[in-house]
């Protein structure tokens, strides 16, 4: 059973916070009931494009370029075992990157562009038959890969080609398109990277005269809207919805292939914890711009505490055979995110001045 701890993301140059624990940061932002000005909201946004999403990029892009490393070296059972790995480092880090959509991420429906689940595994057959008939023999070029559906492509569709593949007799076509799926994925994440580089203000905005911050409460608003449905895409779609429809007892959860269900559970919270946080290396998460003696601090606080202990005791829940404790506990941790996000809704929204009109298509 193979466990990817936070010391594998930490090696892999992703500068996160420990979850083990809550770790608050307010060397950047102090409000300590004072009024929330745009000013702090567009240092907050700014923060996260600086601190938190376009170091983690770079770490995403450094391993999904591994990745494809590893798939060109061919289909041995040595080389198959490290691809897997690539495999898994890659998938957690976007976890935890992807969690909360900000900015490019939404501009570009990244999500729906290379995280689409579940997969249409009818389309991807398609895709292969159109590579063996054209006799490909290299990877596909970008104008094919358009030509492909998006839910035939993504991380979904890569687990499946990588962890099925026959190292007695590889099967030439779809380690071309594995290979090819791998490149698509670099694609978008060198665009996501280079747009959170450039940050989210102007360089030396303070300085201009006169500068409009006008658009940050609307930005601000969507930062805040996209947590929640964050929040809600891990309690409901990655969660409840497979547990409770009986999706996860006949065909495993999303990425019970590969091992990972319970550590992408935990890779996404990690994400939505880390943005609602901040972190040891400049980040203070947006619980900094709350009135600490407000009640729905303490509320939020206890909350994210709550639900962190219980997903820190999650298992990986390989395949689909889970456990009535291992269900027990997942029922827990449902029950635990939903509080969050009433608490969320009822008071910490309203403190922000900010309505929750989430939809989930707006985070894909």
């Amino acid at each position: 059973m193979i466990e990817i701890s936070l010391k594998t993301i930490i090696s892999a140059g992703l500068i996160i916070l420990s979850i083990s624990g809550c770790h608050y940061n307010s060397r950047n932002i102090k409000i300590n009931n004072q009024a929330l000005s745009i000013s702090h909201k567009a240092k907050f946004i700014d923060d996260l494009y600086t601190y938190w999403y376009s170091p983690q990029c770079n770490s995403i892009l450094a391993s999904v370029i591994q990745l494809q490393d590893a798939l060109e070296v061919g289909n041995t059972s040595t080389n198959q075992a490290q691809v897997k790995e690539e495999f898994r480092q890659t998938y957690v880090l976007w976890s935890i990157f992807s969690a909360v959509a900000i900015g490019p991420l939404v501009e570009r429906r990244s999500r729906l562009r290379i995280d689409f689940s579940p997969p249409r595994f009818n389309l991807v057959e398609k895709a292969l038959a159109s590579i063996r008939q054209a006799d490909q023999k290299s990877i596909l070029t970008d104008q094919q890969m358009l030509m492909i559906g998006t839910p035939a492509k993504g991380f979904a569709v890569l687990e499946n080609l990588i962890w099925l593949a026959d190292e007695h007799s590889p099967d030439r076509v779809k380690a071309i398109y594995a290979k090819s799926l791998a490149r698509d994925i670099e694609a978008e994440v060198k665009v996501l990277c280079n747009s959170f580089e450039q940050g989210y203000l102007p360089a030396n905005y303070e300085s201009r005269i006169g500068y409009d911050l006008s658009y940050v409460e609307a930005d601000f608003s969507r930062v805040i809207n996209q947590w929640i449905g964050g929040l809600l895409n891990l309690r409901w779609t990655k969660i409840a919805k497979p547990l409770y429809s009986g999706t996860a007892e006949k065909y495993g959860f999303p990425f019970s292939l590969s091992g990972m269900t319970g550590t992408n559970f935990r890779s996404t919270w990690l994400g939505l914890y880390g943005v609602a946080v901040g972190n040891r290396y400049g980040l203070s998460g947006f619980v900094d711009l709350l009135d600490k003696d407000s009640a729905s601090y303490q509320a939020l606080i206890d909350g994210l505490q709550a639900a962190d202990k219980l997903i820190e005791r999650l298992p990986i829940y390989q395949g689909n055979s889970l456990t009535d404790p291992e269900k027990d506990l997942l029922i827990d941790v449902i029950s635990s995110l939903s509080q969050i996000e009433n608490v969320f809704t009822e008071k910490i929204a309203p403190e922000f001045s900010v309505s929750i009109g989430f939809s989930e298509t707006d985070g894909d």
